[in-house]
């Protein structure tokens, strides 16, 4: 039996994830999304809703430290505390292990998953280029 450090919790919008989720994103150092944080309750009927194909609370040793997301078009969004090499080669792994790409539609879907990174989020950069991933794209906001 492995021993692993890290737990994904899948998010089924409970009281206590909700409220995790919440402190997550008041915490989050690194922005695409929202520039304003929403209020509790909005945030709450946001996770009801559960926008994504599916989504993960991350626990280290059982202690919530972020979550990530898969969504329908094959992108994946990594929201952690503090950002690990091993944590992220553990998120990726697992995504790997369970889940296949939503076929490609041209100029949609692409036929594989990706990441969407804040571009002031370098640790995060520096840890895909040290698991010589490759970049796709640099997007601008107008």
């Amino acid at each position: 039996m492995i021993d692993r450090k890290f737990f994904f919790e899948k998010v089924t919008a409970t009281p206590s994830q909700k409220l995790l989720l919440f402190n997550f994103l008041k915490e989050r150092k690194y922005k695409i999304s929202h520039s304003l944080l929403p209020d509790e309750n909005d945030h709450n009927k946001f996770v009801e809703k559960h926008p994504y194909r599916d989504w993960y609370i991350i626990r280290e040793n059982h202690k919530g430290i972020g979550s990530f997301y898969i969504q329908f078009d094959n992108s994946i969004g990594i929201n952690l505390n503090k950002q690990t090499q091993n944590c992220v080669e553990e998120i990726i792994n697992f995504i790997k292990r369970r889940y296949v790409p939503k076929t490609e539609s041209l100029s949609k879907i692409p036929p594989y998953f990706y990441i969407n990174i804040p571009s002031k989020n370098l640790e995060l950069q520096a840890i895909l280029d040290k698991m010589e991933f490759d970049q796709l794209q640099v997007s601008y906001k107008i």
